[in-house]
């Protein structure tokens, strides 16, 4: 035991430690002198492990000191915190408050104004009670412009309260009893606001939730006086935020300063809310108590529950008060957010904070209502767009039924204001004059589709959607809409950069853009020709609308004339066809190189040049006399399309001429020369390479028709010609006009039906009896005759056969084909007693697919209009009878030859190509205009023109050549239109347009025009 005292007691006096060293030195006297046996012993084992577990059991008690101190102070200070949480309290019956159920009617639909004493009223602290009441009079009356059916006031003045109370500083005039009974008088409801601190009382001190219990008790008195002294709505409880300064710190230790000194600033606003309540309660047990919050509680970067956002201040942090935990205590009845930011706002989304809080009301069970900042949305402040932003921010609040209940608006002078129409767009909401989808409608613009961007067009188009209560703006001037809230609005540009600005609802876009004209474009043709001597050298370019053209070959130079846009079916554009041709001189014994085409363009200030095809004259070609030459193997030109068209003798032009018929597939001749891309016949017809496959095959010779036939059937007449050959023909009305389109008010009349037969010296006389005897059965026909020609120009024979029509212009064109070496004929019949029973029609709906054509203003594109059209037109004609065939059904892009390929292969009767307009930035153009192209289908451009206009400003039928060769209105098989039914960059015109019934009116007057045309020329 003496060695454990020692290890234990190292505190023990030199004195007891040299004893203890004698007494050693004795017995190490007294022992034996044998060396193994020595004076000083070692420590045993078991010594060692008394040792450690001495060490482990002085360790343990050293820990379990320490714990049980820390647990007596944390039970100290948890006592003492529930000192704090106990002198907050107001002592009431038990249950008291489980037996009355608040009610919150008042709250319903509150749509409430939010007055602030010294800002919003009472600007003079020495304001007469008179001049009080007039103030007051006059926000009532203005309460029932906005139709605002509750007011909440603000009771505290600086650091006064606008109440008489004897414990706190008073304003002179009790402003608060003049507002109640003036509000109560109108059916107005009043909240008042009661701020916990930073009021002076009488004594000359400042309220103050953290100072001792008296201070508190005082509180919770002027609570309870303005409960029981004034019939309110009810009581919201604001500035009970805790903070940490020298006060609040004090406070803390006089309570032991134990604990968490911010848990411990938690508690006392929690403290502090839960006496006023209580306070109120025992005086006004059905009152509702309310609580004024910030928007956020916490960031969700500071605390995983928090909200989703960016706030500099928020109550758990910045102001020591967990609103969150306030609200799940149940002290309150119910919250009043304040949301001073916007719905835009990057930091904090008025959005984010409404749901966050609703979301914490439905587990709760408490209703709240939001008090908006009406000043900012009447001054347009940064992150505030104060166009609708009041509406919006009710709508986003209303969705979130049913813990919603209303709204309060500060800023009364700026709401009276209506800066922005923010105020206006409020009222329109709550009257349901105001949609939520224009509500939150911005401008959206289709086109263009780039802000910044380069274009050679002189106009540019602005079309979009736009919320129809607020105008926009375009570069200072008011944009008509096209449409409720649609609108589509062409802006002339000037050579270079232009800045065009859009506004709407204080938002604006600005463009810019710049406009580069490049005079010509493209030029035809191209490849290196060799032609024969005397050609007419046809030059198309694609030239700026307006440019001076011109063009020099071999030393001549002309200037080209401007025309249409080709042959796309495209009316307007800004590039045209500008269209010359020049004549080389005449063959020699030798090739003659005479240089390429130049074209040059020039609009304004800017110029280009291009250079097109190298032409070479061709030397003198052996003479082919066909009498001499059957037998001899030549080259010819076999057609292998469905029809191949033709152009004059010797010319290389860009279009089918109007009047010349198409050669059917199967059809041969000798090829005499060639220039470029276009085949010289020795009948005098010139083809496109491209139509035909040049074989060298033995001349027949001159043709004979062995035998024919003619008669109706089905719906057409047919004459059937059996030739020794398939050899070229022609098919032309008589009289017949070179160009329709020079002839002023053209109406076709032609009386009779010439058909030439190339190189037929002999036709069978019981054939041409066949033909003359039966010819009369057919409504079309009333007469035939045979003759025998000779083209002296080409000096070969024609046999002529010449059809007398029953009435002058009434020839419907006429389908072509070889059947082995017959060639079948069959020509249209009209339509008979007065319905379209009998007759084919092709419906052709321009554009589809990848092109769109024009923009209508509703973001629906022109192909779209068109199908629509289209579609109506044929259930009108089916319902005349008429078979009708679509060259397409859905969103797809058939080749203008393949539309033209459909008809052919129906062997249709007429085809009727469905298109809408565009005048580019001309928005006043109207109107519905009808095309042609082939003069015998003047007729039916002209009647059903006549009928369309009925509905639509009348434009007239017009020829589309020469300035639109359009390929589907150039076929001679079948008359054939193109039908603009109104213009898209007009708005007013587009609305129609757009509109089901006009669309029936129009398919109806289609129809009815095709019935016409068939009636007049019966």
């Amino acid at each position: 035991m003496k060695k454990q005292k020692k290890f234990f007691r190292k505190d023990k006096n030199k004195s007891q430690k040299k004893s203890k060293e004698q007494e050693t030195a004795k017995i190490e006297d007294s022992t034996d002198s044998n060396p193994i046996k020595k004076p000083v012993k070692k420590m045993t084992k078991n010594k060692k492990i008394a040792m450690i577990i001495g060490i482990i059991i002085t360790a343990v008690l050293i820990i379990l000191s320490v714990v049980l101190g820390i647990f007596l102070v944390q039970k100290e200070n948890k006592a003492k915190q529930a000192v704090v949480m106990q002198q907050a309290r107001i002592k009431v019956p038990e249950g008291y408050f489980k037996k009355v159920s608040v009610d919150y009617t008042f709250l319903k639909k509150m749509k409430a104004l939010k007055l602030t004493p010294k800002t919003d009223l009472y600007a003079d602290i020495n304001a007469t009670q008179a001049q009080l009441e007039s103030e007051v009079d006059a926000i009532l009356k203005d309460m029932k412009t906005l139709d605002f059916n509750t007011i909440i006031i603000d009771t505290k003045y600086d650091d006064k309260v606008i109440f008489k109370n004897e414990l706190v500083e008073s304003t002179p005039v009790d402003l608060l009893s003049i507002l109640i009974e003036k509000a109560k008088a109108q059916n107005i409801s009043v909240q008042a606001i009661y701020n916990v601190t930073g009021l002076k009382t009488t004594a000359g001190s400042k309220l103050d939730s953290h100072l001792p219990y008296e201070n508190k008790e005082m509180i919770f008195d002027v609570a309870t006086h303005l409960a029981k002294t004034y019939p309110l709505d009810s009581i919201l409880i604001d500035s009970y935020y805790s903070k940490k300064d020298t006060n609040s710190y004090h406070e803390f230790m006089r309570y032991g300063g134990i604990g968490n000194y911010d848990q411990w600033l938690l508690d006392n606003a929690l403290a502090t809310i839960d006496g006023v309540s209580q306070a109120i309660k025992a005086i006004q047990n059905k009152m509702a108590v309310g609580l004024v919050v910030d928007s956020v509680w916490a960031n969700k970067a500071d605390n995983e529950k928090g909200l989703n956002t960016k706030a500099e201040f928020t109550a758990l942090k910045s102001g020591f008060a967990d609103t969150k935990a306030i609200l799940e205590s149940k002290c309150i009845d119910y919250i009043n957010i304040k949301a001073t930011t916007s719905i835009e706002d990057p930091n904090v989304s008025y959005t984010n904070v409404v749901t966050w809080w609703n979301e914490l009301c439905k587990q709760t069970q408490n209703p709240f209502y939001v008090t908006h900042s009406g000043e900012k949305a009447n001054q347009n402040l940064p992150g505030w767009n104060g166009y609708g932003q009041l509406a919006k921010q009710v709508s986003a609040a209303t969705k979130l039924n049913p813990q919603y209940y209303g709204s309060a608006f500060t800023g009364y002078k700026s709401l009276m204001a209506n800066m922005e129409t923010s105020t206006q767009d409020l009222l329109k909401y709550y009257k349901d004059e105001y949609s939520e989808n224009d509500l939150f409608q911005n401008l959206t613009l289709s086109l263009p589709k780039k802000t910044q961007f380069v274009t050679y067009e002189e106009a540019v188009q602005f079309r979009g959607k736009f919320d129809p209560n607020h105008d926009v703006i375009l570069n200072g001037e008011k944009v008509k809409p096209s449409e409720k809230g649609g609108f589509s609005v062409w802006v002339n540009l000037e050579v270079g950069v232009n800045k065009i600005v859009m506004e709407h609802k204080g938002e604006k876009q600005t463009f810019t853009i710049e406009r580069q004209v490049i005079p010509i474009k493209s030029v035809s043709p191209t490849k290196a020709m060799k032609v024969a001597g005397g050609s007419t050298i046809e030059i198309n370019v694609m030239a700026y609308k307006g440019a001076k053209v011109t063009a020099t070959l071999g030393g001549k130079t002309i200037t080209l004339a401007e025309g249409g846009a080709g042959e796309d079916n495209e009316v307007d554009s800004t590039y045209r066809n500008f269209q010359g041709s020049i004549t080389v001189g005449a063959a020699k014994n030798k090739e003659q190189n005479i240089g390429a085409i130049s074209v040059k363009g020039t609009f304004k200030m800017y110029s280009k040049t291009l250079t097109g095809s190298t032409i070479t004259i061709d030397k003198i070609p052996d003479d082919v006399d066909p009498d001499a030459a059957t037998g001899k193997v030549l080259p010819h030109a076999v057609v292998t399309q469905r029809y191949a068209n033709t152009y004059p003798y010797l010319t290389t032009p860009g279009y089918p001429q109007a009047i010349l018929y198409q050669l059917p597939s199967g059809t041969q001749d000798i090829v005499e020369s060639v220039n470029g891309d276009f085949v010289n016949l020795r009948s005098g017809k010139t083809v496109k390479r491209g139509a035909v496959s040049i074989q060298d095959i033995a001349f027949e010779g001159n043709n004979a028709i062995t035998a024919m036939t003619a008669g109706v059937e089905g719906g057409d007449t047919v004459i059937r010609a059996t030739m020794s050959w398939k050899a070229p023909f022609s098919i032309l009305p008589n009289p017949y006009p070179t160009d329709p389109s020079q002839t002023k008010n053209y109406s076709f009349s032609s009386n009779q039906i010439i058909l030439l037969f190339d190189y037929t010296t002999v036709i069978d006389k019981n054939a041409i009896a066949a033909v003359t005897n039966n010819i009369t059965s057919s409504p079309l026909f009333s007469g035939a005759s045979f003759e025998r020609v000779f083209n002296q120009s080409r000096r070969i024979f024609q046999y002529k056969l010449t059809l007398n029509l029953s009435k002058a212009g009434s020839y419907y064109g006429c389908h072509a084909t070889y059947e082995g070496n017959t060639l079948v004929l069959r020509f249209n019949n009209p339509a008979s007693g007065g319905s379209l029973a009998g007759i084919t029609i092709a419906i052709d709906p321009g554009h589809g697919g990848n092109d769109n054509g024009t923009m209508a203003g509703q973001d629906t594109v022109e192909k779209t209009v068109n199908l629509i059209m289209a579609e109506k037109v044929k259930a009108e004609l089916q319902a005349l009878g008429a078979n009708v065939i679509m060259t397409r059904t859905g969103d797809s892009n058939p080749s203008l030859d393949q539309r033209v390929l459909t008809a052919h292969n129906n062997q249709v009767d007429m085809m009727i190509s469905c298109h809408h307009n565009s005048a580019g930035s001309n928005a006043s153009a109207n109107g519905v205009e009808t095309y042609f192209n082939a003069p015998f289908s003047q007729p039916l451009a002209q009647h059903v023109q006549a009928r369309l206009g009925q509905h639509l400003y009348n434009r007239g039928f017009k020829c589309s050549v020469p300035n639109y060769n359009f390929v589907v209105t150039r076929e001679k098989q079948f008359p054939s239109i193109l039908i603009e039914y109104g213009y898209l960059s007009n708005p007013e015109e587009e609305q129609k347009i757009l509109d089901p019934t006009h669309q029936d009116n129009m398919a109806k007057a289609t129809a009815q025009g095709v019935l016409d045309y068939y009636n007049a020329l019966r």
